[in-house]
C-alpha cells in the first residue's frame, strides 16, 4: 500500500491563522462544555460523536495530519468527559486515541523506526500472567486494561508520530485543536467559581474549583493547555495573535492553580525551564524569550499572584510554599520494596495496591508511574524506562532547529514529571509524549501543497 501524504491538491500551504472561523469553533466550546456539564447525555454524544468522526477520518483521508489533529482533540477532551459525567468508560480517551491512530498505522504499512516504541509497550505484557493467576479473570481483566492503557496509548502516538513529517504551521494547529477542550474545561472550571455558594480554601486541594472534579487532572490539563500557548506566543516569528495566546495561557494557568493542586504549576516550570535552554541558546529567539517570559512573570508576580492571594484569603500562598507530598513518599517507598521483594518480573499489573494494602492499610493506587513500573514489572519495567528516555533522546538529536528542540523538550519533560506525581492516568501523558517524537520538517511549509486551515467543523 502506497504512504499517505502529506498534503493534498486543493491549495498552497499558507500559515495558519485564528481567523473567524476557528474564534467560532473555540468559542463553541464554551457553551457546549457547560451544557456537558449540566447534561451527561450531551456529554456521551460528544464523546461517540468526537471517536465516530475520527474513525471516519482516520478511514478516509490522505492526510495523516488530520489524523494527528482528531486524536489532539481527543486528548483534551478525555478530562472534559470525565468530569461532564459522560457515560463511556473510564479509559475511553486513550482507547479513542489507540483507535484513531491505529487504524491509520494499519492502512499506512509503512512502520519506520517501530522497534522501540514496540519494544517499550512488550515489556509490560511480560509479568502479565501473573495478574492472570492472582485475580479472578473479570478483576484480571480490569486490572490489566487499566494499567496498561497509559502505556499502550503511550506506544500507539510513539509509533504514529515516528511515521509523519509534520510542518510548524501543522505543529500551532495540532496545538489549538487540543487547547480548545481544555478552553471548555476552563469554562466548566470558571462557572463552578462564579455559582457557589460559599467557597471556602484549606490546604487542600480544592474540588469547588476543580468543575467538581478531582483537581489533580484538571490541574494538569489546565496547565498543559497553558503550557502549549504560552510557547507558541514564544515563538520568535508569530506575533499575530501572540496577545491570544498569552491571555489563554495566563487564564488557564490562573484557574489550574486555583484548583490548588501543585501539578500543573510543577509541571509547566519544569518544561519551561528545560525548554528555555534551547530559546536562550539561539541569539535570534533570544531576546524575544527573555522580555516576553520577563514579562509574564513581572505582571504574574505583581498582578495575578496577589490577587489570587487575597481572593483565596492567603491559602494560595501557604498552598504553594507547601512542599509536603501528601503521603506520595510512602507509597513510592512501598512500591520499591514490593520490588525489592519481587525484583525479576514484579508482582504484576495493577497488583502493586494489593501489596500496598498490607503496608497501608487500604489499597491505594499508584502516584508515581515509574516507581509503579518497578514494582508490577520488574526488569522488564526497567528497560521500558530505559526506552523511554532513548526515545526522548532521538527526538532530541533529529530536530531540526532550536525552536524545534525546544518544543521537543517542553513535550517530553512535562508527561515524564507528570507521571512522577500522577502516574499515567490522563491521555495526554501518552499523546505529548508521542509528539514530542514527529518528524519536524520545515520544508513543508513551502514546498507541500495543502488545503486551507480550517478547524473541521468548517469543513
Amino acid at each position: 500500500m502506497k504512504s499517505l501524504s502529506i498534503g493534498n491538491e486543493q491549495g498552497i500551504a499558507r500559515p495558519f491563522q485564528l481567523n473567524l472561523n476557528w474564534l467560532l469553533f473555540i468559542s463553541i466550546h464554551i457553551p457546549l462544555a457547560l451544557i456537558m456539564e449540566a447534561s451527561s447525555i450531551v456529554a456521551t454524544l460528544h464523546a461517540l460523536a468526537t471517536i465516530g468522526v475520527g474513525v471516519w477520518i482516520a478511514l478516509s483521508t490522505r492526510e495523516p495530519r488530520k489524523v494527528a489533529w482528531v486524536a489532539a482533540y481527543i486528548c483534551g477532551a478525555d478530562v472534559l468527559w470525565r468530569m461532564t459525567n459522560a457515560q463511556v468508560f473510564w479509559e475511553f480517551g486513550k482507547y479513542a486515541i489507540i483507535l484513531v491512530l491505529g487504524i491509520y498505522l494499519l492502512r499506512v504499512r509503512r512502520w519506520r523506526s517501530a522497534g522501540l516504541p514496540i519494544l517499550f509497550f512488550v515489556m509490560f505484557l511480560i509479568s502479565v500472567p501473573l495478574t492472570i493467576a492472582s485475580l479472578d479473570a473479570g478483576a484480571a481483566r480490569e486490572e490489566i486494561s487499566f494499567n496498561l492503557s497509559g502505556p499502550l496509548c503511550l506506544a500507539v502516538c510513539a509509533l504514529f508520530f515516528y511515521q509523519i513529517k509534520l510542518s510548524a504551521e501543522d505543529r500551532e494547529q495540532t496545538v489549538w485543536y487540543l487547547a480548545t477542550p481544555v478552553i471548555g474545561i476552563a469554562a466548566v472550571c470558571f462557572w463552578g467559581i462564579m455559582t457557589a455558594d460559599q467557597l471556602s480554601f484549606t490546604s487542600e486541594s480544592n474540588f469547588a474549583t476543580s468543575g467538581g472534579f478531582g483537581p489533580n487532572q484538571v490541574s494538569a490539563i489546565l496547565g498543559l493547555g497553558a503550557l502549549l500557548l504560552l510557547l507558541l506566543a514564544l515563538q520568535p516569528q508569530k506575533r499575530r495573535g501572540r496577545l491570544v495566546k498569552l491571555l489563554g495561557a495566563l487564564t488557564l494557568l490562573t484557574l489550574s492553580t486555583l484548583t490548588f493542586s501543585r501539578g500543573g504549576l510543577y509541571n509547566i516550570a519544569a518544561a519551561l525551564l528545560v525548554s528555555s535552554l534551547f530559546f536562550l541558546k539561539n541569539r535570534r529567539m533570544r531576546y524575544s524569550f527573555t522580555m516576553l517570559l520577563g514579562a509574564i512573570i513581572l505582571f504574574g508576580g505583581l498582578v495575578v499572584l496577589p490577587q489570587l492571594n487575597s481572593f483565596t484569603d492567603g491559602w494560595f500562598a501557604i498552598r504553594f510554599s507547601d512542599t509536603d507530598p501528601t503521603n506520595r513518599l510512602n507509597i513510592l517507598q512501598a512500591e520499591i520494596d514490593i520490588w525489592m521483594n519481587n525484583p525479576v518480573f514484579g508482582v504484576g499489573p495493577g497488583l502493586a495496591k494489593y501489596f500496598s494494602s498490607f503496608i497501608f492499610g487500604m489499597r491505594i493506587a499508584a502516584h508515581t508511574e515509574y516507581t509503579r513500573i518497578l514494582a508490577e514489572h520488574g526488569i522488564p519495567g526497567i528497560i521500558s524506562i530505559i526506552l523511554l528516555l532513548l526515545m526522548g533522546i532521538k527526538a532530541l538529536k533529529r530536530a531540526p532547529t532550536d525552536l524545534d528542540r525546544a518544543w521537543v523538550a517542553a513535550l517530553l519533560v512535562w508527561p515524564m514529571i507528570e507521571m512522577t506525581h500522577a502516574a499515567m492516568r490522563i491521555a495526554s501523558i501518552g499523546f505529548i509524549f508521542g509528539f514530542a517524537l514527529v518528524n519536524w520538517n520545515p520544508k513543508i511549509d513551502n514546498n507541500s501543497i495543502q488545503e486551507p486551515r480550517e478547524p473541521f467543523i468548517n469543513r
